[in-house]
């Protein structure tokens, strides 16, 4: 893929802040994988290592329980996309 002058630009200035971001992005992994512990038909996907991922997985056992998780989110401003129906 090819980037543009700008999109280096802005990646070059943001260089300097990838330990602060992948920081950020872990605590936020480990605070969803805290509260949707123990949530029947729910699972966290994607944990690693080095766990700060781009996109947080959560597989649901069907459309009615990942339709619910997805309203209540929403509530509280959290945005979700279906990845596979």
């Amino acid at each position: 893929a090819k980037m543009n002058g700008l999109g280096a630009a802005f990646v070059c200035s943001q260089v300097k802040m990838l330990p602060e971001i992948m920081q950020h992005r872990a605590r936020v992994a480990a605070w969803y994988r805290e509260e949707l512990a123990g949530i029947d038909g729910l699972s966290c996907l994607e944990q690693r290592t080095h766990d700060a991922p781009w996109v947080f997985g959560v597989e649901t056992k069907d459309r009615q329980t990942r339709d619910r998780l997805r309203e209540h989110l929403a509530t509280r401003r959290i945005e979700t996309r279906n990845y596979f129906y």
